[in-house]
């Protein structure tokens, strides 16, 4: 879903609302904001989501943060590494990482989308 509106208008106070409201249902909302000065970062507002995301998990306990380590390194393997350069909390969570497999242009993108996927 997407959420738009002048500056000030309440998307981030929404936002927030429906995180909290969700927080016993064990869901999770993940948000970003799209900012003029990043138009030419490539996945900038996928990156500020998951970024947020992964210090949510890194202020839980700790029982939290090896379950996600642990469904992280079964379902991505050595393209952790991959995501932790997108997103450098993951660092944090994972005492060491593989290089991933070089591959063409093409692969590389699938790749990345593949991984980014996870988190959905």
């Amino acid at each position: 879903m997407f959420i738009h509106g002048e500056f000030g208008a309440g998307k981030s106070y929404i936002l927030k609302h429906f995180q909290n409201q969700l927080v016993n249902h064990k869901l999770n909302i993940l948000y970003s904001c799209c900012e003029d000065d990043h138009m030419n970062d490539p996945y900038y507002v996928i990156k500020g989501a998951f970024r947020g995301y992964v210090r949510k998990i890194l202020g839980g306990s700790e029982e939290l943060i090896n379950e996600f380590r642990e469904s992280a390194e079964a379902e991505l393997g050595p393209s952790i590494k991959i995501l932790a350069d997108m997103i450098p909390e993951l660092k944090n969570v994972f005492d060491q990482m593989t290089e991933p497999q070089s591959l063409n242009p093409f692969e590389a993108a699938n790749r990345i989308k593949k991984s980014n996927a996870w988190f959905y």
